[in-house]
């Protein structure tokens, strides 16, 4: 298991690391950034300078996550929907603002087999699901990283950070920090997973 640990670690930090185009901290990159030249789907824009590709992929981690009524539930029993898995905390005002336009995407790609996990930190399952419902958000997932064994075994060193993963549970591509989740790029993303092979 550690062996395993140190692998995920030893993978995704570098792929965290690597600079970024536009500003670090998420102010957006210039409209005149060319459309990044890639296989898979298309990356354009500020939602592309943001989003870090996973050439090859990696699988989400089987440790236990517990809901918001003390449900637990692992990745691998979600596969089959494409999945966006966000690690955010209470306290974090990025993540307050990156929230609601995850939500939003849960709501409107639930039908087309996307699914939203959230996976808070630094506070109870119970609370994580109830701060979520204070700030009306009510078609993502709410989870506690227990331990933050998860956020570890993905070499997390910062919230929020969003990784994609398609139906088979395959790391597809991350986002540390910010993103426009809401953009027409974003969309196009989506729909490359959304819309290919059940």
């Amino acid at each position: 298991m550690r062996a395993q640990r140190a692998l995920w670690v030893a993978l995704v930090i570098p792929l965290l690391a690597c600079p970024q185009r536009g500003d670090p901290a998420g102010a957006p990159a210039t409209e005149s950034e060319p459309e990044v030249e890639q296989e898979g789907p298309p990356l354009s824009g500020r939602f592309g300078a943001r989003l870090h590709r996973i050439e090859s992929p990696l699988r989400l981690p089987d440790y236990l996550l517990v809901g918001g009524a003390g449900n637990e539930v692992a990745f691998n029993e979600m596969r089959g929907r494409v999945l966006l898995v966000t690690f955010w905390a209470p306290w974090c005002g990025i993540c307050a603002r990156e929230l609601p336009k995850l939500d939003r995407l849960a709501g409107e790609h639930r039908g087309a087999g996307l699914r939203v996990a959230l996976l808070g930190r630094d506070a109870s399952a119970a609370d994580l699901a109830r701060n979520l419902d204070e700030r009306g958000l009510h078609y993502a997932e709410s989870y506690l990283d227990v331990d933050n064994v998860n956020a570890a075994a993905l070499g997390v060193n910062g919230v929020p950070t969003t990784f994609v993963a398609d139906r088979d549970g395959w790391i597809v591509g991350a986002v540390r920090g910010g993103a426009d989740w809401d953009s027409p790029e974003a969309e196009a993303y989506l729909r490359h997973y959304l819309d290919g092979p059940p």
